[in-house]
């Protein structure tokens, strides 16, 4: 097990206070009335040089503590805090880039990819439990010629049309796709 250099400097402040507590309780200790045998004067002299010593002990670890310890930790809460907001961001842009992939451009149908997953997921489950899928395939007839009659961006809108038509008439558990051109397809379970 590594430590940072932040838990090391914890540990050591922690130990420094320990041990300046120690001192502190030994010297009271030493000069409680009636507990203790009377203190001669370097006894006194002892017991003021380790509460100098616990003292030091004190302020050196919260010298540590502020200048050290405390900087480091608002420097990883800082990391952290943009480390979350990275995953967040990237977890939502996966989201989207997962959808797109799975989204025809013109017309906001599921593409041919998402289409060809659900038929077999479905297939594979209504065969288990033995009940009816049903598929239904269009073609629009002609469709090139409306292309050519009258441009690319009527052609665009017709598309458009009948797949608001497609979302229209279809059940939420239904998948309405369009497999590419002009063709269309709807799976459509029980």
């Amino acid at each position: 097990m590594r430590f940072k250099s932040v838990e090391i400097m914890f540990i050591l402040c922690s130990t420094l206070g320990a041990i300046a507590a120690g001192l502190l309780y030994y010297a009271i200790s030493l000069n409680i009335p009636g507990q203790a045998p009377a203190l001669d004067e370097a006894s006194h002299a002892t017991m003021g040089r380790m509460v100098y010593v616990a003292m030091a002990l004190i302020s050196v670890s919260l010298v540590l503590g502020v200048f050290l310890i405390f900087p480091q930790i608002r420097n990883q809460t800082k990391e952290q805090n943009r480390l979350q907001d990275m995953t967040e961001r990237l977890s939502a842009r996966s989201d989207n880039m997962e959808q797109v992939a799975l989204t025809d451009g013109l017309t906001g149908l599921q593409n041919r990819r998402y289409f060809d997953d659900a038929l077999a997921q479905y297939l594979d489950e209504f065969k288990r439990i033995q009940k009816p899928v049903g598929l239904i395939v269009l073609d629009l007839d002609h469709f090139k010629m409306v292309n050519d009659t009258h441009g690319h961006d009527v052609g665009d809108e017709v598309l458009r049309q009948v797949a608001q038509c497609l979302k229209n008439f279809t059940r939420f558990h239904d998948i309405a796709a369009r497999l590419g051109g002009e063709d269309f397809a709807v799976v459509a379970p029980n």
